[in-house]
């Protein structure tokens, strides 16, 4: 299932940033969005290009074009002339350079070109070096967009010639919101699993993520024998055949019951609570399981085993 939807949810900051640069006509050549992935940088990136090569005069605070706009399948489908992308997991030097070779030619159908780099922090140092140079001087009425989701790998010569906008995870209500506009069912729980980012709710949404998740959570507050009916109810039916999704999920509930654990135990009544809880012991169950389940994952074993080794972990320690 493809989803596709043009409106923005959250990022209000950085969408009025934007539009404030565009509308002074003081933009900068050089942009890093950076943040979790899957909350929205790369489709404010698309709406900031849609903008340029419109060739607006003006933008409103969302940067909401007309939907009838030709611009938007021009730009969705990447055949404006003026438009150009480059991910960091396909393109070799020789592709970097051509790419820098045409962006240093006059726009041929807008004022302005823009260059979309997604994966930026992921580019290697070959590449970099030929970004660099044209970086440094930038070709007039060219804007560079780099997409990054950990800013700190990124070039220092690189971080100071641009400006740079964080964005951050969305809220529940705003999660809910984004997803109810793909027509998504069940968008609450999405939201409360996916940590504020619609790029991982969809993923969960399009791999059966609420019903392991949904059996995850009842296997963790069931006894030992409940759990490991549970867990071969998931292995059998193959509700997923994807273990880092299952990690994720895994470790989800994890949080959660730790977090129940602190709140309930020491929150209520502190001062009594603080000498006798082992919230370390319980954090020690959930690290030792966490490293597990990277264990298994570096070395790729098998992923059954792995889930129900999880749970051995998490009971044979909760009788200490």
């Amino acid at each position: 299932m493809g989803f596709k939807q043009r409106k923005i949810v959250g990022h209000r900051k950085q969408l009025e940033i934007i539009a404030k640069s565009i509308n002074s006509n003081k933009i900068f050549p050089v942009w890093i969005f950076w943040g979790p992935n899957g909350i929205g940088k790369v489709s404010v990136a698309y709406k900031f290009a849609k903008c340029l090569l419109s060739d607006l005069d003006s933008v409103s605070d969302d940067l909401d074009i007309p939907d009838e706009s030709r611009i938007h399948d021009w730009v969705d489908n990447k055949t404006h002339p003026d438009f150009f992308m480059l991910d960091s997991f396909s393109p070799s030097i020789d592709e970097a350079r051509l790419l820098m070779e045409k962006v240093r030619k006059a726009p041929s159908q807008s004022k302005w070109r823009v260059v979309i780099i997604e994966n930026a922090d992921e580019l290697n140092k070959n590449i970099y070096n030929s970004l660099l140079k044209i970086l440094e001087e930038p070709p007039r009425n060219t804007v560079f967009i780099l997409i990054s989701s950990n800013i700190g790998v990124l070039p220092i010569t690189l971080l100071s010639r641009a400006v740079k906008l964080k964005f951050n995870p969305l809220s529940e209500s705003e999660m809910v919101l984004a997803l109810s506009l793909f027509g998504i069912e069940n968008a609450e729980i999405l939201s409360s699993i996916s940590d504020g980012s619609v790029g991982d709710a969809l993923y969960l949404y399009e791999n059966n993520g609420i019903s392991i998740y949904q059996h995850l959570s009842k296997a963790f507050s069931s006894d030992y024998e409940t759990s490991s009916k549970t867990v071969k109810y998931i292995i059998e039916n193959k509700l997923c055949d994807n273990f880092g999704l299952i990690k994720h999920l895994i470790i989800k509930v994890l949080k959660e019951y730790i977090e129940t654990i602190t709140e309930v135990r020491i929150s209520s009544n502190f001062k009594q609570s603080i000498g006798q809880v082992s919230v370390d012991h319980e954090t020690e169950k959930v690290l030792r399981i966490i490293s597990c389940l990277n264990k298994g994952e570096s070395l790729m074993l098998d992923r059954n085993g792995m889930v129900a080794e999880v749970f051995e972990i998490f009971y044979k320690m909760s009788e200490k």
